[in-house]
């Protein structure tokens, strides 16, 4: 946190077990804030039914964000091998 108060947020997402880089996601830095809202999509690739069974997400944010933050994160689960039919 700044001595103005404000920090630089971001929130990094790990899929564990996996030590790999395409594990790890990350938001972009929010410069100045203590509220921040990201409202970004972030997308793991190539993950299996059995993938989705054994893996954990971690959710952890890389400041101190205020007492009355709301974090929502909400999950899509798509079939890459699915085809839109027109």
């Amino acid at each position: 946190m700044d001595s103005n108060g404000l920090a630089d947020p971001y929130v990094k997402l790990h899929l564990l077990p996996g030590a790999s880089k395409s594990n790890k996601l990350r938001t972009k830095t929010l410069r100045n804030t203590r509220n921040p809202t990201w409202n970004e999509t972030l997308v793991y690739h190539g993950l299996t039914d059995d993938d989705m069974q054994r893996k954990t997400l971690r959710f952890q944010s890389q400041t101190l964000l205020s007492s009355t933050a709301a974090v929502v994160i909400s999950f899509l689960i798509c079939d890459p091998g699915a085809q839109n039919e027109s």
